[in-house]
């Protein structure tokens, strides 16, 4: 399956999910999932993958649309779906990723470390420090490039 893209009908659908977040609705429109979100988002997630072939031990992991009912008893789906391709570890969120995830607003796509170890960010801060100028260089370089500004959480 090739990735053609999303569909208009995709924001739609997420539009509806989101105000309309019950088993009814969805399966009413979970034709409309499958076709506009699920499968695309299935085909996009395999053609990055696809390109990381050549990288033993990569994961990919594809999130479902419907919530854990232990967590969160009020709303039955979720309003976005996202992928993230990263390598093994013990826990997906603490393995630095390549993520995608759409949702209603539009999407956002990057690398991503959700929720990585004291030991890690130290790590990460120190040789940052160790090579400022080298760093903010190729910050200044790859949004440049891209056009694009890089950000991310603070700390």
């Amino acid at each position: 399956m090739d990735f053609l893209g999303f569909f208009p009908e995709t924001i739609d659908f997420l539009w509806g999910i989101r105000f309309n977040n019950n088993r009814e609705w969805f399966q009413e429109h979970k034709g409309d999932y499958e076709t506009y979100l699920y499968r695309p988002m299935k085909a996009l997630a395999a053609a990055v993958a696809a390109e990381f072939d050549g990288v033993e031990g990569n994961k990919l992991h594809l999130s479902r649309i419907y919530r854990d009912m232990r967590m969160h008893p009020t709303t039955f789906y979720k309003d976005s779906l996202w992928f993230c391709l990263r390598r093994p570890g013990d826990t997906w969120l603490e393995q630095p990723g390549l993520c995608f995830e759409i949702r209603p607003e539009g999407y956002r796509y990057g690398f991503l470390l959700a929720r990585p170890k004291a030991s890690q960010m130290e790590a990460f801060r120190l040789r940052i420090s160790d090579h400022k100028a080298k760093f903010l260089s190729l910050v200044e370089q790859a949004e440049q490039e891209s056009g694009l500004r890089l950000g991310g959480d603070r700390y």
